[in-house]
């Protein structure tokens, strides 16, 4: 795969997300501020496990196929439970959905 220089600007993205953009318009919870960052974690535990290192890391790794590997990730290597695969999806779609950009995600 061609390498791109959306590493630093997806972490950036995900920096505004857990820091601005969450906080202000999703949750005042911190429970679910952190229920967020831990999937974030988990996603990323993920690509490191499927050889995917942080600066390879493009939009590509944030589409669906992606995301249905990790969902299957979680329930076979995890042992997550499908209701809580359900939960860690729900929290990582705000910011992983590429069907709706958000406007933390484009600029």
């Amino acid at each position: 795969m061609k390498k791109t220089d959306d590493a630093p600007v997806i972490a950036r993205r995900i920096s505004e997300f857990l820091c601005d953009y969450a906080p202000q318009f999703l949750t005042s919870s911190e429970h679910t501020l952190k229920g967020y960052k831990d999937s974030l974690v988990l996603y990323f535990q993920f690509l490191q496990e499927s050889s995917i290192s942080p600066e390879d890391l493009s939009r590509f790794h944030l589409e669906k196929d992606w995301i249905e590997k990790w969902i299957i990730w979680l329930d076979e290597i995890r042992s997550i439970k499908l209701d809580d695969i359900h939960l860690e999806a729900a929290k990582s779609s705000d910011l992983l959905s590429l069907d709706e950009p958000k406007s933390f995600l484009v600029r």
